[in-house]
């Protein structure tokens, strides 16, 4: 029988393939196919990364639950996805290659929520972090690579948003994670972090993707309200905080006031711009109420004419609306986002109010912001910001995780 120390390190062994495969898959999602070398590149890059990271997550997959309620939730979960995947599939070259492929309508979003399966302890968080900062690393030289596409691209074509989407979505916006759980990072991991999804909101605002803009806001809000309250001397830091805020304010304002016309004129004009209604006009009056209940299936389509994909012509037919919950109706019906919001609410509510440490509170925030993200825009796509969703739901519904220290979970870090 394997002593204890042969399995721990079998099961890092398993954590590392996995996180290797899901880096590699997701590196080759993120880089711009414009031509096709760069196509087959980075096709065969994620082919590979799926290769690994499936493996591994085989091997890592343990059907044992922290929670009783979360039982019954979770096994109907899996039940509704297979009917959703079931009600699409189509076996051909194109069909498959897309379910593999494609991180916003394929396969593995919907397998996601079995992270929660996998053995949860604190070294596992370790390689997490260490992950969120590779990506990010990535994030940069992808920005420095493509940075004449990513600031003066044509307007409204893939070269000057689906770049800054995908890049600040995939690889930037997981920084966010590293800076709620500040306490546990050295400074300089820390402010590289911060670096990385300020200037994540920057390229937001300079091509005018309002939606990046406000989830790259709003998590910086998020990560300077829990630095304020778990800093110490908080009275010294709340007012030196306000007057930081005070100065930006003004600072930011001269900045804009100089360049609307120029870097940000593509957010002055768009700030106001209704790009929604008639979308969401269309989902409406093409839905039927069955449609609304169990949805349409994975390949589920509705009838919106007159919409311009990427500057590559017009549709009769969408598969993503960009709207997060109207996606996941779409989908899978009202049924989705029952079983969505039953699983994560309670995870939140557990890891914020019944926590010791700052990381079970953390990843609650990190649950709450999805839920908040998902209500203006579609985010529920194969990449790290929503596997760290049902990671961190992993980690709120564990008794022996949210009942640490924060002392002992650095000591756990440390080693």
């Amino acid at each position: 029988m394997p002593n204890s120390k042969s399995t721990s390190d079998a099961l890092s062994r398993s954590y590392n393939f996995f996180w290797t495969g899901l880096v590699i898959y997701i590196l080759g999602a993120s880089y711009p196919n414009l031509t096709h070398s760069s196509y087959y590149f980075t096709q065969s890059a994620q082919v590979l990364g799926m290769v690994i990271f499936v493996a591994s997550a085989i091997s890592l997959i343990k059907w044992k639950f922290d929670n009783i309620y979360l039982v019954f939730i979770f096994y109907f979960y899996c039940f509704w996805s297979l009917v959703i995947i079931s009600r699409g599939v189509q076996f051909n070259y194109n069909s498959i290659k897309q379910l593999l492929l494609d991180g916003g309508t394929g396969i593995f979003l919907y397998m996601v929520p079995l992270i929660i399966l996998f053995p949860r302890n604190i070294s596992f968080m370790k390689k997490v972090f260490l992950v969120i900062v590779i990506l990010s690393i990535f994030f940069l030289l992808y920005d420095i690579l493509f940075i004449r596409k990513l600031l003066w691209g044509t307007p409204g074509t893939t070269e000057a948003t689906g770049l800054v989407e995908t890049f600040v979505g995939n690889l930037g916006l997981p920084c966010g994670f590293i800076l709620l759980t500040f306490m546990y990072h050295k400074n300089r991991r820390n402010i590289f972090s911060l670096s990385v999804l300020f200037l994540s909101f920057i390229l937001a605002s300079i091509r005018a993707r309002r939606t990046l803009m406000f989830m790259s806001f709003t998590t910086l809000f998020a990560s300077y309200i829990v630095y304020v309250v778990f800093k110490k001397s908080r009275i010294l830091n709340i007012f030196l905080s306000f007057c930081l805020i005070v100065l930006l304010f003004i600072v930011g304002s001269q900045i804009y006031s100089k360049t609307r016309n120029g870097m940000f004129a593509l957010i002055t004009e768009r700030i106001d711009a209704d790009t929604r209604t008639n979308v969401v006009q269309s989902f409406y009056r093409d839905m039927n109420t069955t449609d609304w209940i169990i949805g349409r299936g994975i390949k589920g389509k509705y009838f919106c004419p007159g919409i311009d994909q990427d500057g590559t012509g017009f549709t009769l037919y969408r598969s993503v609306i960009e709207t997060g919950y109207l996606q996941i109706i779409l989908k899978g019906g009202i049924i989705s986002v029952l079983l969505f919001v039953l699983m994560l609410i309670p995870a939140a509510f557990k890891g914020f109010f019944y926590s010791n440490n700052l990381l079970t509170k953390a990843a609650s925030i990190w649950i709450l912001l999805y839920l908040m993200y998902s209500i203006p825009s579609f985010v529920g796509d194969f990449s790290l910001k929503y596997i760290l969703v049902w990671l961190s739901a992993a980690i709120c519904y564990n008794p022996d995780i949210r009942s640490m220290t924060d002392d002992e979970i650095r000591c756990e870090l440390a080693k």
